[in-house]
C-alpha cells in the first residue's frame, strides 16, 4: 500500500539554512552535481506516494491579471468595484475589510505598501492592469531588505541573464515592466540589471498556482531535474506550501524529477518551450524516442501510403526530416506549419460545443495518429464534458454516448500510463470520469447482465474509485481536483453497499 512517509520536510520554525543542512543528512534525497548541473537523487528506495519535499514559498505574487482587479493580500478577484475596499496606505484594491491593514507575509506587506503609495495611479476599472505585472518582481527584490535568508536562497537560482538578453522579446517585455515599475513607484533602489536578473529567476524557477492565480519561488524545488516522464508531482495548497510526492517507485541513485513542460504535448513543442524558457535541450528517454515511448503522440499520418506515420528521423534535432516507413519524407518546416495550422483550430474548437469537438476529431483523424497530442487535447475535454455539459448530463446520455465516454477515458489512460504513470493527477481525474458510465451500463435493467459480469464490473469500478480517491486526496481541497477527489471518496463509500449484495469485491 502507498505510504504517506515524509522524507524531506522544511515546514518548521527553524531557519531555512539550518534545515537544508539538517534535512539533507536524514532525508531520502541528496544533492549531486554533474558539471554545472545540480540536482537531487534518491539516497534510498522511495515508494509511490512518499512525500519527498514539503516547503513554504520564498515569495508569492499575482500572475497575468486581466479583466478584474485583484486583492493584493489574498488574491481573490474583486467583483464589485463600485464599492471597493482599498489599502489605507497605498490605495490599491482589496477584497474586504478583513484584508485591509492585515499585512500578510505572502501578500501585501508594509514595505510593499510604502513603495506602491509613491504611485499616483490608483487601480480602477480604467486602470492599466499591466501594473500588476511588476508586483511579483518587486516582492522578490524587496527580499533583499526584508529577509537575508530568503534573498540568499533566491540568489542560488539560475537567472540565465546572458541567454535571456539574446531573446529580444523576453528582454524588451521585461524592460517595459521595469520602466513601468520605476515610473509608477519611483523605484531607484534597484538597477535595471538587478531587476532583469530577478525576472530571470522568476522565468526559470517559478511555479504557478493556477487555481489561485499566483506564482512563486520555492526553496530546493528548483533543484529537481526535468524529465518529460516525471517520477514526482507537486501540489501547492491554499496556504502556498508546496508538497512534492513520488508518483512511481524511485530507486536508490535515481534522479528525482519534475516536468517543467506540458507532458501532453509532443516532443517538438516541449523541447522548444524548454529551450526558450528554461534554456536547456531536453534529451530524456521520451524526447530521444521518435515514437515517444510507443505512444506516437507526435505522429502525422502519411498521405502517400495512408497506413504509416511520419516521425522525425532524429527527434533531438529540431530540423530533422520526418519519414514514413514507406519512404515518404517531409521537412520539419512543412510539419511545423501544418501543426501550427491545426493548433490554431484546436484553440478555436476548445470553447465550442461537444458536437463541434467531435466533428473536429472526425475531420483530423485521417491526418494524425489517434494518440496525437492535438487530438488528445480535445479528447481530454470531451472525457470530462460528457456527463457535465448542458444536454449531456450523465443521466441524459444515451448508451451510445456512455460508451463513447468510456472509449475516450480508456484511450486516454493507455497514454497516461506511459507519459504520466502512477499517482498522477490526470490519471486520477480520468479514472474518476471512467467509473460513472461504467456503473450506469453495468447496472442497467435493460442489460439483464449476469451476476458474474456485474460483479466483475463493480470490482473494476471499485478499483478505479480507489485509485482516484488515493491520487486526488493529495490535492488541495479548494482546487477543482480536490473537489473531484471528495466526490471519488463519497462514491467509494457508496460502493460498500455493493458488497452487501455481492460479497467482497
Amino acid at each position: 500500500m502507498y505510504r504517506n512517509r515524509i522524507v524531506f520536510n522544511l515546514l518548521s520554525p527553524y531557519s531555512i539554512t539550518y534545515l537544508y543542512d539538517h534535512a539533507l543528512s536524514i532525508s531520502s534525497v541528496k544533492w549531486e552535481e554533474t558539471g554545472k548541473i545540480r540536482y537531487l537523487v534518491a539516497k534510498e528506495d522511495i515508494k509511490a506516494g512518499d512525500i519527498i519535499l514539503t516547503v513554504p514559498p520564498l515569495v508569492i505574487g499575482p500572475i497575468q491579471v486581466q479583466g478584474k482587479p485583484l486583492c493584493l493580500s489574498c488574491y481573490k478577484e474583486i467583483n464589485d468595484f463600485n464599492l471597493p475596499v482599498r489599502c489605507e496606505g497605498c490605495g490599491w484594491p482589496l477584497c474586504s475589510k478583513m484584508c485591509q491593514n492585515s499585512y500578510q507575509e505572502y501578500g501585501h506587506t508594509e514595505i510593499e505598501c510604502s513603495f506602491l503609495r509613491r504611485s499616483e495611479n490608483k487601480p480602477g476599472y480604467n486602470f492599466n492592469y499591466h501594473l500588476y505585472d511588476f508586483i511579483l518582481p518587486l516582492r522578490v527584490a524587496l527580499l533583499k531588505y526584508t529577509s537575508t535568508q530568503k534573498w540568499t536562497e533566491v540568489q542560488k537560482m539560475q537567472s540565465h541573464s546572458k541567454l535571456r538578453k539574446k531573446n529580444k522579446t523576453f528582454w524588451n517585455n521585461d524592460q517595459i515592466m521595469i520602466d513601468c515599475m520605476k515610473k509608477e513607484c519611483s523605484v531607484t533602489e534597484f538597477t535595471d540589471q538587478e531587476l532583469h536578473t530577478i525576472c530571470g529567476y522568476l522565468q526559470v524557477n517559478s511555479f504557478a498556482v493556477e487555481h489561485l492565480g499566483v506564482s512563486g519561488l520555492f526553496p530546493t524545488a528548483f533543484l529537481f531535474a526535468h524529465d518529460c516522464v516525471p517520477n514526482t508531482t507537486h501540489i501547492i495548497d491554499s496556504k502556498f506550501n508546496m508538497t512534492v510526492r513520488a508518483t512511481v517507485p524511485i530507486s536508490k541513485g535515481e534522479a528525482v524529477t519534475l516536468s517543467y513542460a506540458n507532458t501532453l504535448q509532443g516532443t517538438m513543442v516541449r523541447r522548444a518551450f524548454l529551450k526558450e524558457t528554461k534554456f536547456f535541450n531536453c534529451i530524456c528517454k521520451r524526447c530521444s524516442d521518435a515514437t515517444e515511448l510507443g505512444t506516437f503522440i507526435s505522429a502525422v499520418k502519411c498521405q502517400i501510403c495512408k497506413n504509416g506515420y511520419l516521425l522525425p528521423i532524429d527527434p533531438l534535432n529540431k530540423n530533422s526530416i520526418w519519414q514514413c516507413s514507406c519512404g515518404d519524407e517531409k521537412t520539419e518546416e512543412i510539419i511545423s506549419l501544418y501543426i501550427k495550422k491545426v493548433s490554431d483550430e484546436v484553440e478555436k474548437v476548445k470553447n465550442k460545443s461537444i458536437t463541434e469537438m467531435e466533428a473536429f476529431l472526425k475531420m483530423f483523424s485521417s491526418k494524425f495518429h489517434p494518440n496525437h497530442y492535438l487530438l488528445i487535447t480535445i479528447k481530454c475535454l470531451l472525457s470530462q464534458l460528457y456527463g457535465k455539459s448542458n444536454r449531456y448530463l450523465l443521466h441524459e446520455l444515451s448508451e451510445e454516448l456512455l460508451l463513447r465516454k468510456i472509449e475516450l477515458c480508456k484511450d486516454l489512460l493507455q497514454i497516461f500510463d506511459k507519459i504520466e504513470p502512477g499517482l498522477s493527477r490526470i490519471r486520477g481525474i480520468t479514472m474518476y470520469e471512467l467509473h460513472a458510465p461504467l456503473m450506469i451500463i453495468a447496472t442497467s435493467i435493460d442489460k439483464k447482465n449476469s451476476e458474474k459480469y456485474l460483479k466483475s464490473q463493480l470490482k473494476y469500478i471499485k478499483f478505479l474509485l480507489t485509485e482516484a480517491n488515493l491520487i486526488l486526496s493529495f490535492e488541495d481541497s479548494t482546487s477543482k481536483e480536490g473537489q473531484i477527489g471528495c466526490a471519488a471518496k463519497a462514491a467509494l463509500e457508496e460502493s460498500k453497499q455493493w458488497e452487501q449484495l455481492f460479497g467482497k469485491l
